[in-house]
């Protein structure tokens, strides 16, 4: 599987784009920079944080060059139902050509990130249906993402799946499961997830362990490489302090693995 799209392309793809009037021309041109932009990029973790008050204004001169003419003021705007408009042309671009979308994927990561983090419900549940479809095709074309782009998203999407709405909780879960299908689910559970542990929202991380007991228990131990988690598990059990719900989920989550393993939960 690759990891990026040969940058050869750029001329190609981008021959006949445009359109001011949000009707024709490609949702998205093909961008060259990604690569560039990825070994510029410093600082990332794989722990949620905050986004920076100038995050917009350093994504939009970035991204905005290989948008359709009318997304920016869609997408750089103060309004939500703008927000849900643009994810929903992005969306509609990924049908007709995954190819531009691939090589602006860290910027539209980067864009939905933004979204996830505010409280309007509408562009939010749109964005987690933009990325639904941005994964899945994303799968099918046998892509997996990068370093790079799984610190841009995961954190992010991990850390809010402990929405206070139970249908937009599932919207989160469906992402983390179709997550697995570009990029490794052993690396997802002990790189990203077993690191949503430590959120200070009680609902993220009861999301996250039973997130993570579902893909042990649909992938196995050895692909997950699940026994190497389970200490951050052990841990929320033993913190006394912690919400007796959350610390159920944990035994719960220990069972499920010792049901698999037996005695070699505890070794």
């Amino acid at each position: 599987p690759r990891s990026r799209v040969p940058e050869t392309r750029a001329s190609a793809v981008t021959v006949g784009a445009g359109g001011g009037d949000g009707g024709g021309g490609a949702t998205l041109l093909f961008n060259g920079e990604k690569e560039k932009r990825q070994k510029q990029t410093r600082g990332l973790k794989n722990k949620y944080e905050d986004p920076r008050p100038d995050m917009v204004e350093e994504l939009k001169p970035l991204f905005a060059p290989y948008l359709r003419d009318d997304l920016p003021a869609l997408m750089f705007c103060a309004d939500f139902r703008k927000h849900a408009q643009a994810a929903d042309h992005l969306m509609s671009g990924f049908a007709d050509d995954l190819e531009p979308a691939i090589s602006n994927l860290d910027l539209i990561f980067r864009w939905s990130v933004l979204r996830l983090v505010e409280s309007n419900t509408t562009s939010l549940l749109k964005t987690l249906e933009m990325l639904s479809a941005l994964l899945e095709g994303l799968k099918e074309m046998g892509y997996r993402l990068t370093e790079v782009e799984a610190m841009l998203l995961f954190p992010s999407l991990l850390e809010k799946s402990g929405h206070n709405i139970v249908q937009v909780r599932e919207k989160y879960r469906q992402l983390v499961w179709q997550s697995c299908g570009v990029y490794p689910v052993s690396k997802l559970i002990q790189t990203f997830i077993t690191e949503s542990f430590n959120s200070k929202n009680n609902r993220t991380r009861t999301e996250s362990i039973e997130s993570m007991q579902a893909l042990i228990e649909k992938h196995g131990l050895d692909q997950t490489k699940g026994l190497k988690a389970l200490p951050s598990v052990v841990d929320v059990v033993a913190n006394k302090k912690a919400d007796a719900a959350l610390r159920q989920t944990a035994l719960t989550c220990l069972a499920s693995v010792y049901k698999t393993v037996g005695e070699d939960v505890w070794r």
